[in-house]
């Protein structure tokens, strides 16, 4: 395959040539991941100087991705280390014989392809005709800074307080997540937090067009619980394997407060939430329905 020398150009089409070539590899059988990992490596560090104006460190550039999309299952999670890894240590060459690794790869694209189509169904999206999938997901990163300033944005509208203890106590990371779906195994759920003994808190505002009966299930691996507008409906807190709970609660139109607290005691760790509405089929929040919330006493005002 020819390659493309993305040095000379503008950092966001930068971006475009590396994730070409990564989509290009992607699609070859068997693919060749240790240079898609490596193209998609100097894709976000070309995002980051984006954004940023100047080149970052490594350890800036993975938190950037980090902020961008979270990994959820173990081979994207395997997928992000090999991205950021020294690809002459012997932790790439392990990372890069997991058979999960090429789903891992192909499942970071999709996020990305989700991420773009949310954002254009909220935008004009006349510029992007034509562009395909790559260029759509370039336009997505190259305007990111109009739409969140790597904070709380229309794809990611929960706020995630990530503690290195199960308490929920001390300083706490913060990161906005799409959703909550995770499962976590045996890995760390973000750098800088350990793989056992950690706690995380999310919260964001639902809104709801009219009076509805909302049905949540709340499972995970260890404890979890879920307030609404401050009010426990789910309890399904302590050290457990994977365990669900559900509650209900009867909302007026307008918008409510959802927070989530999570900790992980030991071994694995998995949290997921569910909702119904009116009687529905239980399914994870569109993120239609949900915005970040503020700061202060009045979260979703």
């Amino acid at each position: 395959m020819a390659t493309v020398d993305s040095t000379s150009l503008p950092a966001w089409r930068a971006a475009i040539a590396e994730l070409r070539q990564a989509e290009a590899l992607l699609a070859e059988a068997p693919a060749e991941v240790a240079e898609v990992a490596r193209h998609l490596h100097e894709a976000w560090a070309q995002l980051y100087r984006e954004l940023h104006g100047s080149a970052g460190e490594d350890p800036a550039v993975a938190e950037l991705a980090e902020r961008y999309h979270v990994p959820t299952f173990a081979g994207e999670a395997i997928a992000r280390r090999l991205v950021f890894a020294d690809p002459e240590s012997d932790e790439a060459a392990t990372l890069a014989d997991a058979p999960e690794l090429p789903m891992g790869l192909e499942r970071e694209a999709a996020v990305l392809r989700r991420a773009a189509e949310e954002l254009e169904s909220r935008r004009d999206g006349s510029a992007w005709i034509g562009l395909g999938f790559v260029g759509s997901v370039v336009v997505l990163l190259a305007f990111s800074p109009l739409i969140g300033d790597l904070g709380g944005t229309v794809t990611a509208p929960w706020r995630g307080l990530y503690y290195g203890n199960g308490k929920l106590e001390g300083e706490a990371r913060e990161r906005f997540d799409r959703t909550i779906e995770f499962d976590f195994g045996k890995d760390a759920p973000m750098r800088g937090i350990g793989v056992d003994d950690f706690s995380i808190r999310w919260d964001t505002c639902l809104r709801l067009e009219e009076e509805t009966k909302v049905r949540f299930e709340l499972s995970s691996d260890d404890g979890s619980r879920l307030y609404v507008d401050g009010d426990k409906v789910v309890e399904n807190w302590g050290d457990h394997g994977k365990e669900t709970r559900g509650g209900s609660a009867t909302l007026e139109a307008g918008v409510h407060h959802l927070e989530i607290e999570y900790y992980e005691a030991r071994h694995g760790a998995n949290v997921a939430l569910l909702a119904s509405f009116d009687g529905g089929k239980p399914t994870t929040i569109p993120v239609q329905m949900l915005t970040a919330p503020g700061d202060g006493t009045e979260p979703c005002p």
